[in-house]
């Protein structure tokens, strides 16, 4: 049986769960003497129809922000590597802007990690991790134990290459995930690890700005100096996790901060078949998650 993943939104499926209730309940033939046995007509709908339902309804729960993942399976004993998704992700490396990259000669940084005060994605933790600060409810609540995500840079000209292209930076599977920042500290720290930086609690203080590849002032308003900024910045991180709490500890199946595997737009054309968006992050598909894994790992 072909196993295929949507990305739909939840009205979607509500309409869709409610049409095919309606249509189960008219057709389904009610038994002579009140029995509570369906005559043999009844049968076949409720294999056909009736239980894709149930399906359906298990799985909305699972939909967030209006857009969510919908998984159809033909009996409820499927292993967990069924239930398993793939995505494609993208992130600005700190190598990208001038002050980035005298961060990195500075402090000794790898080019590519992310560029903010809050390292979103967190490749350098003891146990890499991702959380909503970056892209809130769009992405990080879509994530489960099991899933994958494949962590592309933003399409720039890095040295020593001359031309525009991708680096394929991480595969990072999820093997944890809580509800909330404070859940996610105690477990890091129970298990003796520093606290990720992505990680918004007391006492881990975010990085100082001479640390990251700076940010617009725009987005903040009037500041008088890069200390109000950062604070500022880190504010608006602390909101972001205030409104979408979840948090994933993940294992890194392939990890390269210093020279990733070069993507051309051949290479995604031939894998893709067009140039994916990932400023809301996409499912892949199975092919398509091994075509880039080939190529993380023949580097």
């Amino acid at each position: 049986m072909a196993w295929r993943c949507y990305n739909v939104p939840s009205k979607t499926v509500d309409g869709a769960v409610a049409w095919i209730r309606y249509r189960v309940l008219k057709r389904v033939e009610t038994p002579p003497n009140n029995s509570l046995q369906p005559t043999r007509a009844s049968v076949p709908l409720i294999k056909v129809v009736a239980f894709p339902v149930a399906c359906v309804v298990s799985w909305r729960g699972r939909l967030n922000s209006g857009v969510g993942r919908l998984r159809l399976c033909p009996d409820s004993s499927r292993q967990s590597k069924i239930n398993e998704m793939h995505y494609l992700n993208s992130f600005k490396p700190l190598c990208q802007t001038k002050q980035g990259r005298v961060a990195i000669e500075k402090f000794g940084f790898p080019p590519f990690i992310d560029t903010s005060c809050r390292r979103e994605p967190d490749f350098q933790a003891d146990i890499p991790s991702i959380s909503a600060l970056c892209r809130g409810k769009m992405f990080a609540p879509r994530l489960r134990e099991g899933d994958s995500v494949i962590y592309m840079t933003v399409k720039g000209q890095y040295a020593p290459v001359q031309f525009r292209h991708w680096r394929l930076v991480a595969i990072l599977r999820v093997i944890k995930r809580f509800e909330s920042h404070k859940d996610a500290a105690l477990w890091y720290r129970e298990k003796g690890l520093s606290v990720p930086s992505n990680c918004m609690v007391d006492g881990n203080a975010c990085l100082s700005y001479e640390m990251t590849a700076g940010t617009q002032t725009s987005r903040f308003g009037d500041v008088a100096n890069t200390d109000e900024l950062l604070k500022r910045w880190d504010l608006s991180y602390r909101l972001r996790a205030k409104r979408c709490g979840v948090f994933l500890a993940c294992e890194a199946e392939f990890l390269s901060l210093y020279e990733p595997p070069i993507l051309t737009d051949e290479d995604l054309l031939q894998i893709f078949g067009r140039i994916p968006p990932t400023l809301t992050p996409p499912a892949i598909s199975e092919s398509e998650y091994q075509a880039m894994r080939e190529i993380a790992l023949s580097s």
